[in-house]
C-alpha cells in the first residue's frame, strides 16, 4: 500500500546479507514492477521492466516471498528486482572504452532530464559512430541535431524526435556495434529549434511535437527517498493515495535533491519559484509539502484564479530567459501559448503549473507514468480533482 515507507530499518539488514555479484538481468514476464529502498512487494514502486528489457544488478538477497520465491536482485541505484520475473547473467556489464556501460539513469533529449552523466555518455557514444557532436555533457540544438541524425543516418528514421529513452530504440542502436552510421545528406525537415513556436498559440493543451508515455522508468534519488518520503507521510497523513502519489512525483520533477532550489528553500514543489529566479523559502520540508497539498486543493474547489475551472484560460507565448540560459534542459527558449477551457485535466494542470511543460509532454508523462505504475487508472485527460479525491 502506498504510503507506507518505513523500510530505512529493513534496508539497513538486507545490506548485511546481501551476497555481491555483478551482472545484467533480463525481464521474463510482460512487466516486472521495480521496487525503491528494499526488496518488498510492500516497497514503492520506482519504475517497471518490459519483456526482454535488461538492468545491471550488484548483488542479490532475501525479501519478500512472491510465489514462494524470496530471491531479490538489487540494482545499481538501490533498487530489487524480484528474481522470479528475470533471468540473471553472472558476469560484469562489459564495459567499452567510451566508459557508457552503465546506461541511462533518465532520458535524453527535449524536456527530458537532461542529466549531465547522461548526456556525455549518449555524447560518446554518438562520437564513436561518427556523429559529428561534442562531448561536453549539456544538452541543446547541437546535441539535438546529433541524436537526430543518427537516428536517420543509422536507425532509418524519416525525421528522428532527438531523444534517447531508457532501454529504447535510439539507445539499443548506439551501443549494438553491428549499427553502422552514414551521415545524411542533410538535417532534415528544418523546425527552427529555438523559434518554432514564437508568438503560437496552440488551442487546446496538448504538445504536438513529443509523444505523451505512460511507461516512463521512475527512479527516486536519495533525498526523495530518505528526507521526502517519510516527510510526506507525517504532511499529508489522512490525505488520499492519489494527493500523496500526484504531491511525491512532482516533487521528483522539480527536482527535489541537494544543490536545487527547492531543496533549499523546502518547497518542494516550487509554487511560488518563479522562471525569473524568485524564491518563495519555506520553514520545514513538512510545512512546503502541506503547500502543494493545499495548493492543489485549492484548484481543485476553483479558488485558484490562475485555473479558472470551467472557464477559458489563456497562457500567452513566452520567453524564457532561464529555458535560454540552460540548454542542457533541451527545450526551445520560445514557448508557445495556449488557449482552452480549463477543467481540471491533468494535460491542462501541468501546462499551467510549469513552464516548462509548454514545449514537452515530459512533466506529464512522468505523472501519468508515476500514477499508472502505482495502480491509478488515469490518462492525460483524468481530472485532479479526481485523481486526489
Amino acid at each position: 500500500m502506498f504510503g507506507k515507507f518505513e523500510f530505512n530499518q529493513t534496508i539497513h539488514e538486507m545490506s548485511e546479507k546481501l551476497t555481491a555479484e555483478k551482472g545484467t538481468l533480463a525481464c521474463t514476464v510482460n512487466k516486472l514492477n521495480v521496487r525503491g529502498g528494499s526488496p518488498s512487494t510492500s516497497a514503492p514502486i520506482v519504475g517497471s521492466l518490459k519483456k526482454g528489457e535488461t538492468a545491471p544488478y550488484i548483488g542479490y538477497t532475501e525479501g519478500s516471498s512472491v510465489n514462494g520465491n524470496a530471491k531479490w536482485y538489487k540494482g545499481t541505484d538501490n533498487q530489487y528486482y524480484w528474481s522470479g520475473g528475470v533471468k540473471a547473467k553472472r558476469q560484469p556489464v562489459t564495459v567499452p572504452s567510451s566508459d557508457t556501460s552503465e546506461g541511462l539513469s533518465a532520458a535524453v533529449g527535449s524536456g527530458c532530464p537532461n542529466k549531465k552523466d547522461d548526456v556525455t555518455k549518449v555524447q560518446k557514444l554518438l562520437k564513436a559512430k561518427g556523429v559529428d557532436v561534442g562531448v561536453d555533457g549539456l544538452f541543446g540544438p547541437n546535441t539535438r541535431q546529433a541524436i537526430i541524425n543518427f537516428q536517420r543516418g543509422a536507425l532509418g528514421f524519416r525525421t528522428g524526435d532527438g531523444r534517447v529513452d531508457v532501454g529504447g530504440t535510439t539507445w539499443k542502436g548506439l551501443n549494438d556495434a553491428s549499427v553502422k552510421y552514414t551521415k545524411p545528406a542533410d538535417n532534415g525537415p528544418s523546425d527552427d529549434f529555438n523559434t518554432k513556436w514564437k508568438d503560437v498559440t496552440i488551442q487546446g493543451s496538448v504538445y504536438p511535437d513529443s509523444p505523451i508515455v505512460t511507461n516512463k522508468r521512475i527512479s527516486f534519488n536519495s533525498e526523495i527517498k530518505n528526507e521526502y518520503l517519510p516527510a510526506m507521510e507525517k504532511a499529508l497523513a489522512g490525505s488520499s493515495k492519489g494527493m500523496k502519489l500526484l504531491c511525491t512525483i512532482m516533487a521528483f520533477h522539480e527536482g527535489f535533491k541537494k544543490g536545487s532550489r527547492s531543496y533549499r528553500t523546502n518547497n518542494p514543489g516550487n509554487i511560488g519559484n518563479t522562471d525569473a529566479g524568485s524564491n518563495v523559502a519555506i520553514k520545514t520540508l513538512e510545512d512546503g509539502i502541506r503547500r502543494q497539498r493545499d495548493y492543489i486543493n485549492r484548484i481543485c474547489e476553483g479558488k485558484n484564479s490562475a485555473y479558472p475551472m470551467g472557464k477559458k484560460k489563456v497562457i500567452k507565448p513566452y520567453y524564457s530567459p532561464e529555458i535560454a540560459a540552460n540548454p542542457q534542459y533541451g527545450l526551445p527558449a520560445y514557448l508557445p501559448g495556449y488557449e482552452f477551457i480549463f477543467t481540471g485535466q491533468l494535460d491542462q494542470f501541468v501546462k499551467i503549473y510549469a513552464t516548462g511543460a509548454r514545449a514537452g509532454n515530459s512533466y506529464l508523462s512522468t505523472i501519468l507514468s508515476y500514477l499508472i505504475a502505482n495502480g491509478m487508472n488515469v490518462n492525460a485527460q483524468s481530472k485532479i480533482q479526481d485523481i486526489v479525491k
